[in-house]
C-alpha cells in the first residue's frame, strides 16, 4: 500500500450475511469530494431479498452522512439483458442517484457473456470520468477500471474479480504524472 493515498476503512459488519451480500467499505480523502467506494459481491445462491434489503440500509447509511457514493463489485444481475431483478436493484440504486456505468460484458464464456460486474456513480457529483475493461487472464471475470476527473486530480478505482468480492477492490490515485498504487 502507498503511504500518500489517504483512506478510512468505514465499518460495515453489520450489513453482511453469507452468500446474501458481503460489503466493505472506505471513505476516500479527497479534495473532489466526500467520497465513499463500497465494493459489493451477491452470490447467485444467495437470496436476493436480503441482498436488496441490506444494501438499502447501506446506502442510506453514507447517503446520510453526505457522503458521494461509488459502489462497485459482483453483483450477479445481468446489466446487458432486462429482468425483474435488474429493475429491483436499479429501483434502489436510482433513489440514492447511482447508475450503471459499465456497458460492455465482464464475464465472457464459450456459451454466453454477461455485465455482472459493475460500476454505480452518483451523476451529480462524479460527471466526468471514463470506465474502461481490464482483462487480466486470471478469472472467468474482467476487472473494470473507474478514472475519476476532477479539478485538481484523479482518482482511479479499480475492482477485479479474481476471487472472493469484495477483498480484491484495488484503488489509485493520480494526480498530474504522479500515481500512487494500492
Amino acid at each position: 500500500m502507498q503511504n500518500n493515498l489517504r483512506f478510512t476503512p468505514l465499518n460495515v459488519d453489520e450489513y453482511c450475511v453469507d452468500q446474501d451480500i458481503e460489503v466493505c467499505a472506505i471513505h476516500l480523502h479527497s479534495t473532489h469530494n466526500k467520497l465513499c467506494i463500497l465494493a459489493i459481491y451477491r452470490s447467485p445462491q444467495g437470496n436476493f431479498n436480503t441482498f436488496l434489503t441490506k444494501l438499502d440500509l447501506v446506502l442510506q447509511k453514507f447517503f446520510k452522512l453526505n457522503f458521494t457514493l461509488v459502489v462497485c463489485g459482483d453483483v450477479n444481475v445481468n446489466y446487458l439483458m432486462e429482468s425483474h431483478k435488474k429493475n429491483e436493484l436499479n429501483r434502489i440504486l436510482q433513489s440514492f442517484n447511482l447508475s450503471s456505468i459499465v456497458n460492455v460484458p465482464t464475464r465472457i464464456s464459450p456459451n454466453s457473456s454477461s455485465t455482472i460486474d459493475n460500476f454505480f456513480i452518483d451523476n451529480l457529483y462524479i460527471n466526468e470520468f471514463d470506465i474502461s475493461p481490464s482483462i487480466n487472464g486470471l478469472s472467468d471475470h474482467d476487472g473494470q477500471i473507474l478514472k475519476i476527473l476532477t479539478d485538481k486530480q484523479c482518482t482511479r478505482l479499480h475492482t477485479n474479480s479474481a476471487g472472493p468480492q469484495p477483498q480484491h477492490l484495488r484503488h489509485n490515485t493520480t494526480c498530474g504524472s504522479e500515481t500512487t498504487y494500492i
